[in-house]
């Protein structure tokens, strides 16, 4: 889908797992070097990560992931995953900027 709606942007506000129940599958590989593949053709590299750096001070913590999608015929498909890892399992986070911030970086990938 990610290819289809050539999305250059993907924000994730849950875990895998949280408080020991399964809530989203693993669709995109956590480790550089270990790309995924997804019904035998469509591959899903990780290239680069890091931790999304907020202009401000705050305690959220955002992971970045640039993935690569490989599907035979089609050119690289790039898109950065962002992974807000603290928010709270069936709440909101503490009130800070951080969420405006994140939303004006994804504004930036976004086309109208």
């Amino acid at each position: 889908m990610v290819v289809q709606e050539k999305s250059e942007a993907v924000l994730m506000l849950c875990n895998f797992i949280e408080q020991n129940a399964n809530k989203c599958a693993e669709y995109f590989p956590t480790e550089e070097g270990s790309p995924m593949s997804f019904d035998g053709d469509v591959q899903v590299s990780c290239k680069k990560r890091e931790m999304f750096s907020f202009p401000f001070e705050t305690r959220v913590r955002v992971q970045m992931t640039q993935l690569d999608v490989n599907i035979p015929g089609q050119k690289t498909h790039t898109c950065t995953h962002y992974h807000w890892m603290d928010w709270p399992d069936r709440g909101v986070p503490e009130a800070d900027m951080a969420p405006v911030a994140l939303l004006g970086k994804l504004k930036d990938c976004t086309m109208l």
